[in-house]
């Protein structure tokens, strides 16, 4: 609860007198520059001047707004807002070390969870007056390991990052930054020292228990080339199969990055079709090649999901729309954002904090198609 007898005693301690609101003005009027000599541009003390504050108060509104009585703040922020004042983050960001500014590095903005996550990142953050930089490495080495230099030269108060597995050196240069870095990881590895996410071993251990329970013995796993996580994932189908005898799990890998397009579903639907089906469980680690496939079945007239069982992951808005509805699994990205955020600005005064790997829980839906 923020004491406002004490804001008021700064104030009055701190006040801009009317003399100086009056200087401040007239040297505007007078030579075009603004109290900080720049020109057309207003100042940290022009704003002072307008809403009757310290250049102290001003300072703390903008950079730790949740500091300041809710009066104050109102008064500021009709200033900043009147005169078009413009914070200087660089300044800002000298003063302090570190720029009010959260990296988030991952692989591509476009697959629905990273999205989520983005949402969620954004909602813990902004409020408490931090951005967001936005950062793709489209599923590259290289390109993630230079990414994370970028992130890096602009002195953020941390980073979110969406770990792949094929950069472990990748921690090694954010610990020596001493700039921490929370990773969506999965709930089980033991090298992450500060992240969340959760178990792709039990995901796919959930997907692999229902088919077979719902007579499905001849399953087929279609996964993209160089994503760890999804081989975590196949291990625990693997490990669900392996309860049931006669059953069986084979899988396919594309010869492409992820993520996956509908394009892949279709011809994956097509390659198994010419071979003459012999599969009765179809398993993609991603919703939009499912939903081309379940398109192509019904292109060829293969009846899912009694000829053919197919699921999903990421619970995409089109999976409980398409005839047959995706039966997928769902985990809330943007509670898996929110943590990323909280946990990286909680731990953002210690280089190597104690092993922190909050475990964020999943859903099996299951819909029409399996």
């Amino acid at each position: 609860m923020i004491d406002d007898v004490n804001v008021t005693r700064e104030e009055a301690a701190c006040q801009v007198t009317t003399a100086e609101k009056s200087r401040a003005s007239d040297r505007v009027k007078q030579t075009g520059r603004n109290t900080d000599g720049s020109t057309g541009r207003a100042s940290v003390i022009d704003v002072a001047a307008r809403a009757g504050v310290s250049p102290m108060t001003v300072s703390r509104v903008v950079n730790n707004p949740d500091l300041v009585s809710p009066e104050l703040r109102d008064r500021v922020q009709r200033a900043v807002r009147e005169l078009g004042y413009i914070p200087n983050r660089a300044a800002a960001g000298l003063q302090s070390n570190r720029n009010r500014i959260v990296g988030f590095l991952m692989p591509d903005l476009s697959v629905p969870l990273y999205r989520q996550m983005h949402v969620g990142l954004t909602a813990a953050l902004e409020p408490l007056g931090y951005s967001i930089l936005v950062v793709e490495s489209r599923y590259s080495p290289e390109r993630e390991r230079s990414l994370a230099q970028v992130l890096l030269g602009w002195n953020p108060s941390g980073v979110v990052r969406v770990a792949t597995g094929a950069n472990d050196d990748i921690r090694q240069l954010f610990r020596k930054s001493r700039v921490p870095c929370c990773e969506f990881v999965d709930s089980n590895d033991e090298s992450c020292e500060l992240g969340a996410g959760f178990s792709h071993e039990e995901v796919g251990f959930a997907v692999g228990d229902h088919l077979c329970r719902t007579g499905r013995s001849r399953l087929v796993v279609v996964m993209p080339r160089a994503v760890p996580r999804f081989e975590i994932q196949f291990q625990g189908i693997r490990r669900a199969v392996r309860k049931f005898p006669g059953s069986r799990v084979e899988r396919i890998i594309l010869r492409v990055p992820s993520p996956l397009n509908m394009s892949h579903g279709t011809s994956v639907i097509q390659q198994l079709y010419n071979d003459g089906l012999p599969a009765d469980a179809l398993v993609f680690l991603n919703d939009t090649p499912a939903i081309g496939a379940l398109f192509e079945c019904r292109r060829l007239q293969i009846d899912v999901p009694q000829r053919l069982a197919i699921v999903g992951f990421g619970d995409h808005e089109i999976a409980s729309h398409v005839i047959p509805s995706l039966t997928t699994v769902s985990v809330d990205g943007e509670q898996l954002g929110r943590r990323c955020g909280e946990l990286v600005l909680r731990n953002g005064t210690n280089a190597r904090p104690k092993r922190i790997v909050d475990k964020i829980g999943f859903d099996f839906i299951r819909r029409e198609s399996a």
